[in-house]
């Protein structure tokens, strides 16, 4: 019996950013998969300080580590790994220092130079990725140009890396939250642009500033974690609105009721907001930077993220094609069965 030995540190928190998409959408799925299996065993292992949250399985085994006992990644996971026999496994930007492991980098971004990263968060994911290049058996990654940047910043070889991206479907099980329409009169459906994610620099959240005071006659909604950043996008005109953190619900009914949906990243290793979007039938507006083009190919309208004096209305004028592929090719299901697929061959 092969037993994979995933980190499940980071799913203590309730907050729903991309690191917690990911994980939940595919261990829920790995889940089902691996039902009856006589081949494959998968432990979830996290510290006893708190409870995974938002997520139940059934044939995952979860395993709380006494944390009283020792430092997590440097002492309990690698001797849990060690007394079971197992491979160790992050899809979280973790790694232990252990031998055969598989990690996964969703991107560089702490490390890019374009943007200045607190020393400290800057210096551990270094010491991260160090970590990575060297007890590696497999990398895994979410885009061919996270790959890319795999291989030129930390130089590890190309054919040690695997390509899982995201998916949607998620969207299908969140309702909608219509109450975010009566906070505020300016916030009608189908007459306001929306924004949402936090508030760090490669986020770019200076270009809807910007955008809007451009396009005096339109209103954006943002919404998303705030910084302690002095341009303050909740203080930036009279025709942006600032939420701030949302539920899931109020989200889905905030990108359901807009005009369009705008993500004017200059970073990213993935980028699921348009695709949510976009499955909700909403035109989603992106940033041609990163690998924004290369998941979204002709479905969105593209802005440069260095330049916010268009017409919003007008580019929304401009065709795109059907998302429907996009869909078949980015699913939640066919990112579980590749990763089970990783770990059949270790």
């Amino acid at each position: 019996m092969k037993i994979i030995v995933i980190d499940g540190q980071v799913l203590h928190s309730g907050n729903m950013d991309g690191i917690h998409r990911f994980m939940i959408e595919i261990l829920s799925r790995l889940d089902r998969m691996i039902e009856g299996s006589s081949e494959l065993e998968l432990h979830l292992v996290h510290s006893n300080t708190d409870d995974i949250k938002n997520l139940t399985l059934k044939n995952i085994k979860v395993v709380a580590l006494d944390s009283s006992k020792g430092r997590y990644h440097m002492k309990l996971v690698p001797e849990y790994v060690k007394q079971v026999g197992g491979i160790y496994c992050s899809m979280s930007n973790d790694a232990i220092r252990l031998s055969g492991s598989i990690f996964t980098i969703m991107d560089l971004i702490p490390i890019n130079k374009q943007f200045k990263y607190p020393f400290k968060a800057k210096l551990r994911m270094r010491l991260t990725y160090m970590a990575m290049k060297k007890f590696h058996r497999r990398i895994v990654t979410i885009s061919e140009e996270s790959k890319k940047d795999i291989v030129n910043l930390l130089g590890i070889k190309e054919d040690h890396i695997d390509i899982v991206p995201c998916g949607h479907e998620h969207m299908d099980a969140i309702g909608s939250d219509d109450s975010i329409f009566e906070t505020d009169s300016r916030i009608v459906k189908g007459g306001y642009y929306y924004a949402v994610g936090n508030q760090y620099p490669y986020k770019n959240y200076r270009w809807v500033v910007e955008a809007a005071k451009y396009n005096k006659d339109a209103v954006f909604v943002v919404a998303g974690g705030k910084l302690n950043i002095s341009e303050d996008i909740g203080l930036a005109g009279d025709n942006i609105i600032y939420v701030g953190r949302v539920s899931d619900e109020v989200n889905r009914s905030l990108m359901e009721g807009a005009k369009a949906f705008i993500h004017p990243s200059k970073l990213e290793g993935f980028g699921i907001p348009p695709m949510e979007a976009l499955y909700l039938g909403t035109p989603a507006i992106v940033s041609s930077a990163s690998c924004l083009p290369e998941i979204y190919g002709d479905t969105v309208h593209y802005i440069d993220p260095d330049d916010a004096k268009v017409n919003l209305d007008d580019l929304l004028k401009e065709p795109v094609e059907s998302p429907e592929k996009l869909f078949e090719k980015y699913n939640w299901d066919k990112a579980a069965r590749d990763w089970l697929n990783i770990f059949k061959s270790m």
